[in-house]
């Protein structure tokens, strides 16, 4: 959804607004996947670094302690991909 818009043509031939979320169905439900897409992001971003801090702390633990060249580079990725989608996601608009 690229924001409120939508335009109704009038049987006279003249446009009107849809008049937005709450008022314009198409627009409430674009709103409301807008907020689950933007929820879903945000908690996969969490469960991702989560998991990275998690390592962290297993690699901490370890005798050598924590090296940064040994945590998994598929874990820092996915981590980093979630948080792209996310800042993303926050950064638009409905």
């Amino acid at each position: 959804m690229n924001g409120h818009g939508h335009v109704i043509p009038n049987a006279d031939g003249s446009k009107a607004r849809c008049g937005g979320p709450g008022i314009c169905a198409d627009c409430s439900r674009e709103l409301t996947q807008f907020n689950i897409d933007q929820m879903d992001a945000r908690d996969t971003f969490l469960a991702a670094s989560v998991a990275v801090w998690r390592e962290i702390d297993r690699l901490d633990a370890e005798p050598e302690g924590y090296h940064p060249v040994r945590m998994s580079v598929e874990l820092r990725q996915s981590e980093r991909a979630a948080w792209e989608r996310y800042r993303d996601l926050i950064g638009s608009r409905p």
